[in-house]
């Protein structure tokens, strides 16, 4: 009896680190087995493209050549922009262990973004005049904060932005006098919104993003010979981006 006692004790013993050495490959398995968390920690490039415009004001002192002293015209006038965006971003984000992400981006786009008016203009000797108001391009600097739910992350987004604007005028005077000019400057401002990123990959992700975007205004001053005028013009440049882009993790 004693002989099978320390038999099966030995048996077991020996069992035991097999037994113990299957429950670890079977946990091995199930971890690997299992989806692994996705973390938005880490920097990342990348492109986007989208449609921007808003309602464009202007108000205009017209003055006559014939009496500089003499106010002729006092204008306002509005018109709406429109046009296509596309460009480039980067930027890093940082995940909290309560799931908040904090990050900062920075972006740069080319604007086709414009708002053309026409008029004619009833002050001797009259004529018709044609004014556009162009955004060439345009950036921002932005603080982001989101909220991760695995490979989804909501974000709101505000900070600093700049761009260059320009003014575009011609002017045909009844008796046929013709004239054009331009102008452009960079102004500076502030841009604020809101998006959705989705991570596809542990490296690529997917994005959609509204942001609004005040310039300040852009003034101008300038002589119109084919109308006879002079005028000092101010425009407001706001508007406002929907853009869908994609990024690269590293």
């Amino acid at each position: 009896m004693k002989s099978i006692a320390l038999a099966a004790l030995a048996a077991s013993a020996l069992a035991l680190p097999a037994a113990a050495a299957d429950v670890t490959d079977r946990a091995t398995l199930i971890k690997a087995l299992m989806p692994r968390s996705f973390s938005w920690t880490g920097a990342y490039a990348g492109a986007n493209a989208g449609y921007g415009g808003g309602d464009v004001s202007s108000d205009s002192l017209l003055f006559s050549t014939n009496s500089l002293t003499t106010l002729s015209t006092f204008e306002g006038r509005g018109a709406t922009s429109s046009g296509f965006v596309a460009g480039g971003q980067g930027g890093f984000n940082y995940q909290l262990p309560n799931r908040f992400v904090l990050g900062a981006e920075a972006d740069l786009q080319w604007s086709g973004i414009a708002a053309r008016d026409q008029q004619q203009v009833l002050s001797p000797p009259g004529g018709v005049r044609a004014s556009s108001a162009t955004l060439d391009y345009f950036g921002t600097v932005r603080a982001r904060l989101g909220y991760a739910m695995d490979r989804f992350m909501p974000y709101l987004t505000g900070g600093i932005a700049y761009g260059q604007a320009g003014f575009g005028h011609t002017a045909l005077g009844l008796s046929g006098g013709f004239s054009a000019s331009s102008s452009s400057a960079l102004r500076w401002g502030w841009a604020a919104g809101a998006g959705a990123e989705a991570a596809l990959t542990d490296h690529w992700t997917m994005r959609a993003e509204y942001l609004y975007v005040d310039l300040g205004s852009l003034e101008e001053a300038r002589f119109d010979p084919a109308a006879d005028l002079v005028a000092l013009t101010a425009a407001d440049l706001r508007f406002q981006t929907l853009r869908a882009g994609v990024n690269y993790k590293f």
